[in-house]
């Protein structure tokens, strides 16, 4: 198959710095001059300087070792060129961007007999390359970088599999073909019709059916809260990642297991709670008070799901019991700042909000961790804050892709809005 040629206008990158991933088998050339575009907009505080910085953070990282100019092959059969060339095509202002984007694109277009296209959002470029012969097109994203990331999850399509796996309890994963799963990773069974026949979970080899677990009496809504439920309340995985959108209830179903494992169980000694300190819009500037006065705001939503928890076990008094359990330290909310130089033990460590944290604040975290402590990561790498952090580029997806191969780890991503129906729509548009 014939590869495509693209050249990238700056519109797209600040539009989707990752545009890369909707394309497959192509060359893509980027004029000189919108790297110095982009040099210019890196400064913006807003969605547009971070895209900038994003994309050249990216390509630094692609290219420590192969000059750009000559070409840099990357993932699914795509190559990126930057095209350093000083075209002398008459197109106007020499000193103008998209000139010189129009005269890059004349050229490669003569080379190629016409078969380039510009990919841009500026719809007078658009017209502008059209009227010279050039094919230009606007570019939208799909928005599926949260597809391409490690799920947890692996489908498979086997009856015979699934029911020796309901009568035995465990099948071995190489009897049947089951090739290249990670540690605790999930294997869905399905049938001939493809419906779902068994779940199990990856461990040493074997498949293990799944037992039903109802912490704080709650169970799970769908097959993916049922699945992160199995490795919350498992004390041997030390380190659990749940990626989901708003709505999806990780929050929920993880202070619901913590609730089990401190309170009921009492297989920890204490729960701790910590947040990032992000605004969503404009800061509402000083909080007065002591520390816990100036950080209840940022744990409202999880007080809110408490809330509702120990109201579901009938308790009336639910904000009473809630004083008693912080008040005896089995509930504590805790600010990340003063993380750094403890040890932290018997604990169950809940980080909500991980999107907006580095790689170098995560790294920080997971190495405060003492003698039969677990940490449970939650977050939506698709609502970052943090305007220097992306998708890609984030300690909660950075934790998913370096852990997946650990035994001491496991991980689920939530797709099901379980809020309400506009909650979930409003996701997914938006």
């Amino acid at each position: 198959m014939k590869k495509s040629l693209y050249i990238i206008d700056t519109s797209v990158i600040i539009s989707s710095p990752f545009f890369f991933k909707d394309l497959s088998k192509a060359d893509i050339i980027i004029p000189i001059v919108v790297i110095s575009e982009l040099d210019k907009l890196k400064k913006f505080p807003n969605e547009v300087g971070k895209s900038a910085r994003v994309f050249i953070k990216y390509l630094d990282g692609i290219s420590e070792e192969i000059d750009l100019s000559i070409g840099v092959s990357i993932d699914d059969d795509l190559t990126f060129k930057v095209d350093t060339e000083n075209y002398p095509e008459d197109f106007g202002d020499p000193n103008y961007g998209d000139n010189k984007i129009l005269a890059c694109s004349n050229a490669w277009n003569k080379k190629n007999e016409n078969e380039l296209t510009l990919l841009t959002n500026d719809f007078n470029l658009r017209i502008r390359a059209r009227s010279i012969g050039i094919k230009a097109s606007k570019f939208e994203s799909s928005n599926n970088i949260i597809t391409e990331l490690y799920s947890g999850v692996k489908n498979f399509k086997s009856y015979d599999a699934a029911e020796m796996l309901l009568m035995e309890g465990e099948i071995e994963a190489s009897n049947f073909e089951i090739a290249d799963v990670k540690p605790n990773e999930f294997i869905i069974f399905h049938d001939d019709e493809g419906e779902i026949a068994a779940m199990g979970r990856h461990n040493g080899g074997k498949i293990k059916s799944l037992k039903p677990s109802y912490p704080w009496g709650i169970n799970g809504k769908n097959k993916e809260q049922s699945l992160a439920i199995n490795l919350l309340m498992d004390p041997k995985i030390q380190l659990v990642s749940i990626i989901g959108s708003a709505g999806t209830g990780k929050s929920l179903i993880t202070l619901a297991s913590a609730l089990e494992m401190v309170i009921e169980r009492k297989i920890y000694d204490r729960v701790l709670i910590y947040k990032p300190v992000e605004s969503v819009g404009k800061d509402i500037g000083f909080l007065p008070g002591e520390l816990n006065e100036k950080m209840a705001p940022y744990f409202q939503s999880v007080m809110d799901n408490l809330q509702m928890l120990l109201k579901s076990s009938n308790d009336e008094k639910w904000k009473a019991t809630l004083d008693l359990y912080r008040k005896k330290e089995k509930i504590n909310f805790e600010a990340l700042t003063y993380i750094r130089g403890r040890s932290i033990n018997n604990a169950l460590m809940i980080i909500d909000e991980v999107q907006n944290l580095d790689r170098e604040s995560i790294k920080t975290i997971l190495t405060r961790v003492g003698h039969n402590t677990k940490i449970i990561l939650l977050g939506d790498i698709n609502q970052i804050d943090n305007k220097d952090l992306d998708p890609l580029n984030n300690g909660l997806t950075y934790v998913v892709e370096k852990f997946k191969g650990s035994e001491l780890s496991g991980h689920i991503t939530l797709i099901k809005g379980e809020r309400s129906a506009l909650a979930t729509e409003a996701a997914e548009v938006l």
